[in-house]
């Protein structure tokens, strides 16, 4: 793996009962990965699913994905795809990569019955269900500003009418919507504004923080 000058080498990322490896994908390699694999399952009890697990590589011949696929027993995984519900991909950041994050919160909304909840009922779904969606994500990109006021619109949508497919004449408008409590709004933060907040904690943790 290519790496820039004088930056650390990443062999793997864990996260609760996920974990990535990167290496090269040289016979040895996959090899020794393999025995690790066996020695954690004789050690643990916990043995690897196969059918969930993915390897990705970059330019590579389709005579050497199959070798590996055969060494490994994994599917050969493409980007982007979703981990954490934070999209991965290769190359420069477009709106076609949150279209799966974007899908899938559009879907959440729609299944929910919001003609028979009250306006704050549909409020607390908001926070508590499609923020948290979308917070993972947020710490990691900068959303392109297009696919935000898309999202807030159904967000709108849906607590003024509990339909984000039809459009509601409303009373109030959003940005009053998003004041405080105390100032007569509904305390909706706007997602712009939960992505800005959360890629500077990134900038900041990067600046202060002597971590990998």
């Amino acid at each position: 793996m290519s790496y820039c000058r004088g930056s650390n080498f990443l062999k793997h990322v864990m996260y609760v009962d996920d974990i990535m490896i990167f290496c090269t994908g040289l016979k040895s390699n996959v090899r020794e990965l393999l025995s690790i694999f066996h020695k954690y399952s004789e050690v643990s009890g916990q043995i690897g699913n196969n059918a969930k697990s993915r390897f990705l590589t970059g330019n590579m011949s389709v005579t050497r994905k199959n070798m590996i696929s055969n060494l490994l027993g994994f599917n050969v995984g493409y980007v982007p795809f979703l981990y954490l519900d934070c999209p991965i991909f290769q190359g420069k950041l477009k709106v076609m990569h949150f279209r799966m994050v974007t899908d899938k919160i559009k879907n959440k909304l729609t299944t929910w019955k919001g003609n028979i909840l009250s306006i704050m009922g549909m409020v607390q779904l908001v926070k508590s269900i499609i923020h948290r969606m979308l917070v993972y994500s947020f710490h990691v990109y900068f959303w392109p500003r297009r696919l935000l006021r898309l999202l807030d619109s159904w967000i709108k949508k849906f607590i003024w009418g509990g339909d984000v497919l039809t459009k509601k004449v409303c009373t109030i408008s959003w940005s009053v919507m998003c004041h405080p409590w105390e100032e007569g709004g509904l305390n909706i933060k706007p997602t712009r504004l939960i992505n800005e907040a959360l890629i500077l904690k990134l900038s900041w943790d990067l600046m202060a923080k002597d971590s990998q």
